[in-house]
Protein backbone atom coordinates (compact mmCIF):
# COMPACT_ATOMS: atom_id res chain seq x y z
CA UNK A 1 0.00 0.00 0.00
CA UNK A 2 1.53 3.54 -0.84
CA UNK A 3 2.16 6.26 1.64
CA UNK A 4 -0.85 9.32 1.53
CA UNK A 5 1.76 11.02 0.75
CA UNK A 6 2.39 9.97 -3.03
CA UNK A 7 -0.71 11.67 -3.70
CA UNK A 8 -0.35 15.04 -2.22
CA UNK A 9 0.92 17.92 -3.96
CA UNK A 10 3.03 20.42 -2.76
CA UNK A 11 0.66 23.46 -2.97
CA UNK A 12 -1.88 24.46 -1.15
CA UNK A 13 -5.53 25.21 -0.84
CA UNK A 14 -4.59 28.33 -0.75
CA UNK A 15 -2.44 28.24 -4.09
CA UNK A 16 -5.88 26.99 -6.12
CA UNK A 17 -7.49 30.18 -5.74
CA UNK A 18 -10.27 29.14 -3.29
CA UNK A 19 -11.95 31.38 -0.63
CA UNK A 20 -10.51 31.73 2.58
CA UNK A 21 -13.92 30.33 3.63
CA UNK A 22 -14.18 27.12 1.98
CA UNK A 23 -10.10 26.47 2.27
CA UNK A 24 -11.57 26.88 6.29
CA UNK A 25 -13.95 24.59 5.68
CA UNK A 26 -11.67 22.07 3.96
CA UNK A 27 -9.30 22.38 6.72
CA UNK A 28 -12.00 21.63 9.77
CA UNK A 29 -12.45 18.44 7.83
CA UNK A 30 -8.75 17.69 8.73
CA UNK A 31 -7.32 17.81 4.98
CA UNK A 32 -4.41 20.27 5.15
CA UNK A 33 -2.87 19.96 1.30
CA UNK A 34 -4.47 18.99 -1.92
CA UNK A 35 -3.60 15.92 -3.71
CA UNK A 36 -2.10 16.14 -7.10
CA UNK A 37 -5.17 15.81 -9.25
CA UNK A 38 -6.66 18.06 -7.31
CA UNK A 39 -3.92 20.87 -7.70
CA UNK A 40 -3.89 19.89 -11.61
CA UNK A 41 -7.05 20.35 -11.88
CA UNK A 42 -7.94 22.89 -10.32
CA UNK A 43 -8.13 25.93 -12.97
CA UNK A 44 -9.47 24.36 -15.73
CA UNK A 45 -12.02 23.06 -13.61
CA UNK A 46 -12.96 26.71 -12.18
CA UNK A 47 -12.74 28.08 -15.26
CA UNK A 48 -15.72 26.32 -16.53
CA UNK A 49 -13.54 24.26 -18.59
CA UNK A 50 -14.33 20.73 -19.77
CA UNK A 51 -12.15 18.28 -17.97
CA UNK A 52 -11.37 14.99 -17.93
CA UNK A 53 -10.13 13.93 -14.47
CA UNK A 54 -8.39 10.52 -13.81
CA UNK A 55 -6.67 9.01 -11.47
CA UNK A 56 -6.13 6.24 -9.24
CA UNK A 57 -8.89 5.12 -6.17
CA UNK A 58 -8.45 7.35 -3.31
CA UNK A 59 -6.69 10.15 -4.89
CA UNK A 60 -9.20 12.96 -4.60
CA UNK A 61 -11.18 13.20 -7.59
CA UNK A 62 -14.35 13.75 -6.87
CA UNK A 63 -13.26 17.09 -4.51
CA UNK A 64 -11.48 17.96 -8.19
CA UNK A 65 -14.59 19.12 -9.18
CA UNK A 66 -16.57 19.69 -6.20
CA UNK A 67 -14.43 22.38 -4.60
CA UNK A 68 -14.25 24.56 -7.36
CA UNK A 69 -17.82 23.72 -8.06
CA UNK A 70 -19.21 24.35 -5.08
CA UNK A 71 -16.80 27.94 -5.02
CA UNK A 72 -18.55 28.64 -8.22
CA UNK A 73 -22.20 28.29 -6.44
CA UNK A 74 -21.52 29.96 -3.24
CA UNK A 75 -19.35 33.24 -4.03
CA UNK A 76 -19.48 33.72 -8.07
CA UNK A 77 -22.49 35.29 -9.64
CA UNK A 78 -23.13 33.80 -13.33
CA UNK A 79 -22.04 35.72 -15.95
CA UNK A 80 -25.18 35.35 -17.51
CA UNK A 81 -28.22 34.70 -14.92
CA UNK A 82 -29.79 30.97 -16.17
CA UNK A 83 -33.28 31.17 -17.87
CA UNK A 84 -34.75 28.91 -15.34
CA UNK A 85 -36.77 29.00 -12.16
CA UNK A 86 -35.34 28.71 -9.38
CA UNK A 87 -36.25 25.10 -7.88
CA UNK A 88 -34.00 24.12 -11.50
CA UNK A 89 -31.20 22.19 -10.59
CA UNK A 90 -27.81 23.68 -10.79
CA UNK A 91 -25.39 20.89 -10.78
CA UNK A 92 -26.07 17.09 -11.34
CA UNK A 93 -23.21 14.82 -10.05
CA UNK A 94 -23.49 10.67 -11.10
CA UNK A 95 -21.95 8.61 -9.09
CA UNK A 96 -20.97 5.26 -9.91
CA UNK A 97 -21.11 3.73 -6.74
CA UNK A 98 -23.62 4.43 -3.13
CA UNK A 99 -20.44 4.57 -1.13
CA UNK A 100 -19.19 7.58 -3.47
CA UNK A 101 -22.32 9.15 -3.56
CA UNK A 102 -21.99 9.06 0.64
Amino acid sequence: MQSPQVFLSKKQFNDLNLSEKLVEAIRSLGLESPSKIQAIAAHGVQTGRHCIIADQTGSGKTLSYLLPTIQRMLFQKPKHPPKRSSSSPFLLVLTPTTELTL
